[in-house]
């Protein structure tokens, strides 16, 4: 069972030319930094030893391996041949912009 936090419709089965990896954080180390993962910008999220300018295609919570699934595309990246395995890589988020959530009685 997966729970989306965010996706953009992409069907990966078709010719691309797009450039994509898969990109693993442990559910620790997002708690560890406090980040509410409904509250968060995506566009803002900078992670360990990846570029800074990368756009996120998906995220996703893995509850049967307890750990959070970003797909992220950068331009430098490899093309993804028809029916291949993403490369995937451990990291950590190491910044990030917090939505604050505002009171209805504004």
């Amino acid at each position: 069972m997966t729970a989306h936090l965010k996706y953009h419709k992409f069907d990966f089965n078709t010719k691309t030319d797009r450039k994509f990896i898969k990109l693993l954080v442990t559910k620790k180390d997002v708690y560890q930094q406090r980040i509410d993962m409904d509250r968060i910008d995506f566009n803002s999220i900078k992670f360990e030893n990846m570029p800074n300018d990368i756009h996120i295609l998906g995220c996703w919570y893995d509850f049967n391996r307890d750990i959070f699934v970003f797909i992220i595309e950068y331009e430098d990246f490899l093309r993804v041949p028809e029916g291949a395995e993403l490369e995937t890589y451990n990291t950590k988020i190491i910044d990030c912009v917090r939505l604050i959530k505002l009171s209805k009685n504004l």
